[in-house]
């Protein structure tokens, strides 16, 4: 059937053979589901999903959904498929110019991350590429992630840049996500200054120096031009201290982003 401009936009998706819903009866007041309970993802067989303005209207046994159809309604039969809610990547760094092999055929033969750092592999290893990057070559690369994301049911994803470490790359990084997102206008995306990811070589014997450009420098202007929703810091043993993550994280509050952490992932840190 098709819809009249005057009515609400209504979409039937029939024929489901499996409706994944999340619904459990884990009690949330105990935190996100573990054990047993992340078995239960609330499926529901034969069924149907009504939406009206992009919206869920009603969802359960096809049966029950078609007893509630409004008089127009478009209608899209899933064959038997799998319909599961869109997939959320929380955490992702899609803004980079080279594949870091080296460092992936070191873990194999057992160095840890650490190590592998130490010896100049890691997040510094990718950040020379990322500077001589042009913005179109970052913009491709973080684009042809997206849209393999968004083909395995992503439909809202976190971006960080992190691999400039420097004002022009990580503003460059930053432009680079917004042109890739424009191309893909149906998934969400927020976009993340990592400018605090690890204190480049360039620094290394005045870490109060870059603390200052990304406070002063970066944060204003991922802030000023909107390229950034959140400011995230890598808190950890040879990258940020607790001290110089709460000057970061003060100053993002401060230009009114959100603030993410990477933290304890291998040693314990408290912050005020």
């Amino acid at each position: 059937m098709s819809n009249s401009p005057q009515r609400p936009r209504a979409l039937l998706l029939d024929n489901i053979g499996q409706l994944v819903t999340m619904a459990s009866a884990w009690d949330d007041s105990k935190g996100p589901r573990r054990g047993a309970a992340m078995r239960d993802l609330g499926i529901i067989t034969d069924a149907a999903v009504l939406c009206i303005d992009g919206k869920i209207a009603a969802f359960g046994k096809r049966s029950d959904v078609r007893a509630q159809l409004p008089p127009e309604y478009d209608e899209h039969d899933a064959a038997g498929c799998v319909v599961l809610p869109g997939l959320v990547d929380s955490h992702t760094h899609p803004v980079f110019a080279e594949p870091r092999l080296i460092d992936f055929e070191k873990r194999i033969e057992g160095a840890t991350y650490q190590q592998i750092a130490a010896a100049g592999g890691g997040i510094r290893s990718s950040v020379a590429a990322v500077r001589d990057a042009s913005l179109e070559t970052l913009a491709d690369t973080a684009f042809q992630f997206l849209l393999q994301a968004w083909m395995h049911g992503t439909t809202t994803i976190e971006m960080k840049s992190g691999y400039g470490l420097d004002l022009d790359s990580e503003l460059k990084s930053l432009r680079a996500i917004r042109q890739a997102s424009k191309r893909l206008p149906n998934l969400t995306v927020l976009p993340t200054l990592l400018g605090a990811h690890v204190v480049p070589a360039e620094y290394a014997n005045d870490r109060s120096a870059y603390v200052h450009l990304v406070c002063e420098e970066m944060i204003p202007a991922a802030a000023r031009e909107r390229l950034a929703q959140f400011v995230d810091v890598f808190c950890e043993e040879g990258a940020f201290t607790p001290d110089e993550t709460e000057a970061i994280l003060k100053s993002a509050i401060a230009h009114g982003l959100g603030t993410r952490l990477h933290i304890c992932q291998f040693t314990p840190a408290e912050l005020t």
